[in-house]
């Protein structure tokens, strides 16, 4: 099997990892869903944050690398709750 035919496998930063132990999320999980997100929009911060309808609980910020190369960030508990930043 040709490599180049897989999807590339996010890598998780330390504090994403962290925040999976303390979430009780497996990382696979993480991955599963940036491999097939419902929804993907820009951040403040130049970086992604996806979400998925098949794993509603939780929330991915990730950014891809020029070389292709996909970091998760830090996942978060998805609210649903509308936040309106202070001006």
């Amino acid at each position: 099997m040709d490599c180049t035919d897989r999807p590339i496998t996010p890598r998780l930063t330390e504090h994403a990892r962290q925040r999976c132990a303390e979430m009780h999320v497996e990382t696979k999980r993480v991955k599963r869903l940036l491999q097939r997100p419902t929804l993907t929009y820009s951040t403040h911060s130049d970086r992604l944050m996806a979400t998925s309808e098949a794993d509603p609980e939780i929330a991915v910020v990730y950014a891809n690398s020029p070389d292709g190369t996909v970091t998760v960030i830090t996942v978060l508990l998805r609210s649903y709750d509308e936040y309106k930043r202070p001006s």
